[in-house]
């Protein structure tokens, strides 16, 4: 990685980076659904924007607390494959297995995390520029 970054820009990367895969998989099946090649392209890039997302917030998760980073380790590890799980029983009802409407709700869970993410990052920033209340 780049030095000089810091962990918020590269996950801020890695969600546009999701994004534009969410994006390029809906015009994939919408333009080109019968094409092997843009559908492989297409999910190369949204699963590239998650090589970003996952080791970041898991190292995040780690490293907040030195202490309990087996703990967080665990936690983490559970609820990436909770997650999974509740997507892969949903995805197909949600879509009605058809690939449009797959694409469709790909890009609305990209956008609410995206968009939680960036809440996040200006309450942390709102938060860090409060002054410490009853400290010396």
């Amino acid at each position: 990685m780049q030095r000089g970054r810091t962990t918020d820009q590269l996950l801020d990367l890695g969600y546009r980076i999701f994004a534009a895969g969410g994006f390029a998989i809906f015009l994939a099946t919408a333009l080109e659904p019968q094409s092997f090649a843009a559908s492989i392209a297409a999910m190369s890039l949204l699963t590239l924007g998650n090589g970003f997302l996952l080791p970041l917030g898991t190292s995040g998760a780690v490293t907040c607390v030195p202490a309990l980073a087996g703990s967080a380790s665990g936690l983490m590890g559970a609820l990436q494959i909770s997650a999974a799980a509740i997507a892969a029983q949903c995805i197909g009802p949600l879509s009605m297995h058809q690939p449009g409407r797959f694409c469709v709700v790909m890009g609305l869970v990209g956008i609410c995390g995206f968009t939680l993410f960036r809440w996040e990052c200006g309450v942390s920033r709102s938060l860090a520029a409060e002054p410490v209340k009853g400290g010396t």
